[in-house]
Parts: structure tokens; sequence; C-alpha cells
């Protein structure tokens, strides 16, 4: 027994060890594998159907549980995250019940050193969801009318030829359908690949080229596939640390995108952002992105849209915390798909958050929010003004 006991407390230590070796993504409590939480709030909202007009307010109550489950061995890490949000309208004509589940799934695995294997699978469906984001830690979020589901998955592959040169390949296959049938025109399966490049310049300094190739495929992609597109993007990539506090990243190039009626349209595309931890528990982050886009408004096929935002996150104190974002997108409408009265509309969308957080507890924590977001925008009935003031709980082991 005693034998027993010494290899058994031999194995766990091992298991414990390896845990240690290889977790990307931490939990709040480190001596365990899982956590769940539970934040609720109410809210205050003045604009629930985002009209421009007849604004209607309404009082809401929301609660969202979550389920996090990190699995970390010496070369292998699981990350699973499930969340479902529950909104309650108090004053609503439609369905007063809003329904959205999200759930990601990331596998990393280190085959050896030099060669790395990645997988990824996150899955959005939305019952009449107000506002979602496809990725999550995205920060810009988009409007979706009508129940959908969206699932993408991913795989890549990372290899170090040597200390310096590193490849990186992936692929991505994205699902969009939606319920109803006036919305499903947009139904569409988007396949991506991408090949980059690095050269480490010196142990603060990346350099980079790269390929992506995006293919866009409609369930109803009109006559002669004009709304189908292949996208081409060409670019350099730089990342450079330049202390343990600041660091920026970038990626600059030119895109072309090719629709299936042979019509073309060509772009720069840029992604870049710059850190600054300038704290514990305190950083703040500024980005820009440029691209051509897919777009779900009627009679264009395109869009020329940027992208800026701001995060920012601040310790006041152990226990008091603050957070908030700004972000502000010009979408820039182009490639119609038939007669149209409008020339070269756009689209302006801004949207802030502030969020006050309090721990009163290991596993209790307060908050208080507002969100300001704002459309402006060429195309009749899309233009909105919103003000949500939330005060909630969150609970978590």
């Amino acid at each position: 027994m005693k034998r027993l006991a010494l290899i058994t407390g031999v194995a766990l230590l091992a298991a414990a060890r390896s845990w240690a070796l290889y977790e990307p993504a931490k939990l709040p409590d480190p001596s365990r594998r899982w956590s769940v939480s539970l934040n609720t709030r109410g809210e205050y909202d003045d604009n629930v159907d985002t009209s421009a007009t007849d604004k209607k307010s309404s009082f809401k109550a929301i609660a969202e549980p979550q389920l996090l489950v990190n699995i970390p061995t010496e070369q292998t890490f699981i990350g699973f995250r499930y969340n479902y949000q529950a909104t309650y309208y108090e004053n609503r004509s439609t369905d007063p019940v809003d329904q959205s589940h999200t759930a990601d799934l990331t596998v990393s695995h280190t085959v050896t050193p030099r060669l790395v294997l990645d997988f990824r699978d996150s899955v959005r469906r939305g019952i009449e969801p107000e506002l979602v984001n496809d990725q999550t830690g995205d920060p810009f979020i988009r409007r979706r009318r009508g129940d959908f589901l969206y699932n993408t998955v991913g795989a890549g592959v990372n290899y170090n030829f040597s200390r310096r040169w590193t490849m990186s390949v992936h692929g991505d296959f994205d699902y969009w359908n939606y319920d109803d049938a006036a919305a499903s025109v947009d139904d569409r399966n988007v396949y991506r690949a991408s090949l980059q490049m690095d050269y480490s310049i010196d142990p603060r300094t990346t350099g980079g080229i790269g390929y992506q190739f995006a293919s866009v495929n409609y369930s109803q992609p009109g006559t002669n596939d004009l709304r189908n597109s292949d996208s081409h993007i060409v670019y350099l990539s730089m990342v450079r640390r330049f202390n343990p506090q600041f660091s920026v990243q970038g990626n600059a190039g030119v895109e072309l995108r090719e629709f299936g009626d042979g019509s073309t349209d060509v772009g720069p595309w840029v992604n870049t952002s710059a850190t600054y931890n300038y704290g514990p528990e305190s950083s703040v982050t500024l980005g820009f992105r440029y691209s051509i886009t897919t777009t779900e408004v009627g009679f264009f096929r395109s869009a020329d849209a940027a992208d800026i935002y701001a995060q920012l996150t601040h310790r006041i104190t152990t226990k008091f915390s603050v957070s908030g974002g700004a972000t502000f997108s010009l979408d820039s409408f182009a490639n119609p798909t038939g007669v149209t009265t409008l020339t070269s509309p756009t689209e302006e969308t801004v949207s802030l958050n502030l969020t006050l957080r309090y721990q009163f507890t290991r596993w209790c924590s307060g908050n208080a929010g507002y969100n300001f977001d704002q459309v402006s925008s060429d195309i009749a009935g899309r233009d909105f003004t919103r003000n949500r003031v939330s005060l909630g709980c969150r609970l978590e082991y």
C-alpha cells in the first residue's frame, strides 16, 4: 500500500508539473482545471429596436452563465468555453426574450519544440440577438437581425526552420445560416487559407511576408454569381517589442477582390495595433484595420471598411478597476448588384463602453456599465442612436 501510495503521489506530482508547463490561457484559480460563473444585471435601454424613429425604451433583465475548462498537459492544451445569455425585455412588441449560445474549443499540440499544431472551433447561435461578436475578444460587435447560426472552424501549423525563420500555415471555414426567409439570402460559406514566413531580426523584432486567400460563396449568389467573390491579399508584417511594457505589431499590404461576374476591386489592407502595459493589470491598446469586406446591405456586394479602436483596463486598487473601449467604423459601400440611385453611400458606426468593477470577495464582484451606439448611414432605415445603463453582479467559482 505504501508503494502504491508513493507511485500515485509521484504520478499526481508529474501531472501537476505538466499542467504548469503549457497553459496559454489561465483560469482565475490555478489550482482547478475548470471555472463556472454567473453574470446577472439589470439594464435600461432607450432604443431596444435600434430604430431611427419611434424609439421604444425598456428595462431588461439579463442572465449569463459561463463554463470554462482547461486541460493542459506537457505538450497539449485543450480549452473549452461555453456561454449562454438570456435577455428579458419588459417592453417589446416582439418576443420578449432574446437568447444566444456561444461555444469555443481550442486545441494546441506541440509535436516537437519546432512544430506546433493548432485547432479551433467557434459556434454562435442567436435567437433574435441584438449584438454579437464573430470572434471572442474581437472589439468590433456587429448587428445581426433575425435568428442565425454561425460556425467557424480553423487549423494551423507553425514550424521553426531555424532560430530565426518560422513558417505558419492556416486554414479556416465559416458557415452562416439564417432561419428567416428574408435573411436567408445572406446564407454563405467562407473558405480562407494563409501562408506567412517570419524572420527574427533581433530578440525584440520580427519581420515577415504573407499571403491570404478567401472565397465567399452565397447560397443565393444572383445572376452570374455576382455576389460570390475571391480575395487575394499580399502583405508585409512587423512585430516590435520596445520594452517589457510597450509593443507594436503591424500588417500592411494590398487586396484584390474578384467577383463572380468578372468585376474586381483593389484596395489597401492594413491591420495594426500598439499595446502599453503601464501597471499591474493596467494596459491600453490602440488599433486600426482597413480592408475590403462583404456586406449584408442590399444592393451592394462589398464595402471598403476602416476601423479604429481603443481599449483600456486600469486597476485603481486591488479590488476596484475600470475598463472601457471605443470603436469607430467607416464603411464605404461599392459594387452594386443592380441599378440604384445611391452613389458610393457610406455608413459610420460609433460605439463607446465603460465598466466599473468592484471585487467584494474572490467569488463575488459588482459592476456598473454604460454603452453608447450610433449609426449614421446614407442608406435609409439604418440610422439609430442607443444608450444603455446597467448594474450587475458576477458570481464565480
